[in-house]
């Protein structure tokens, strides 16, 4: 579970529930915005605020490439200074995340476009 207080996660992430009960489902993995947990086939995945807030956002736009700045923009504090290859090492840690949990979710990515959540085989 992850132990964070409602007033850390970015007011930029607005998800529009698919159900309306506050969560997001994509492929295998679903994030409870409320609780802001995260489960795999109904695991508990564990993961720090900021690769919660990276997954939130591109659950947000499945099968769809978001650039490295509209990820900056999202999802960092605007105050903080953050390089793209920043946004690289957090992918890939957040890579590693989804594969311990055994997901099928997996992030691709886009040569010179950025990244994209897909579900399936790698």
């Amino acid at each position: 579970m992850i132990a964070v207080r409602q007033n850390e996660i970015p007011l930029k992430i607005q998800v529009q529930p698919l159900d309306g009960t506050g969560g997001i489902w994509f492929g295998d993995i679903d994030i409870d915005l409320v609780a802001f947990r995260v489960t795999c086939n109904g695991g508990e995945v564990r993961m720090a605020i900021r690769y919660y807030r990276l997954l939130c956002f591109l659950a947000q736009h499945p099968d769809k490439i978001v650039s490295r700045p509209e990820i900056i923009a999202n999802t960092w504090p605007p105050e903080v200074d953050i390089l793209p290859h920043t946004v690289d090492v957090h992918m890939n840690r957040l890579r590693n995340i989804l594969r311990s949990a055994g997901s099928r979710v997996h992030i691709k990515t886009v040569r010179f476009q950025g990244y994209k959540l897909v579900c399936g085989p790698i």
